[in-house]
């Protein structure tokens, strides 16, 4: 088995602002922009990948109700790593 180690603080708020950005895409339908952007520039030809797959769930879930609970989620684990990475880097300067 393999440990996890701690994330530092600049790791900390890098995720928490990836995790805001997802958040935010989520919330203007983002995933479906991508969606219609790559069928009108790529058509429908050839096999279905795994990304064609992920872009496809994303843009359904986003158009259900339940995409304001994804994007509450995706804004606190985000708000909560920054917060985290901020308090690493003030202790490491004391």
């Amino acid at each position: 088995m393999s440990r996890s180690r701690e994330l530092k603080w600049h790791e900390e708020i890098f995720t928490g602002v990836i995790s805001a950005v997802f958040g935010l895409v989520f919330l203007f339908n983002g995933f479906s922009y991508l969606t219609t952007f790559f069928l009108d520039e790529n058509g429908l030809q050839g096999e279905p990948t795994k990304q064609k797959g992920i872009v496809a769930f994303a843009s359904l879930l986003e158009s259900g109700w339940w995409k304001y609970l994804i994007v509450l989620v995706f804004l606190l684990v985000a708000f909560f790593q920054i917060r985290t990475g901020i308090r690493k880097y003030k202790s490491r300067k004391e």
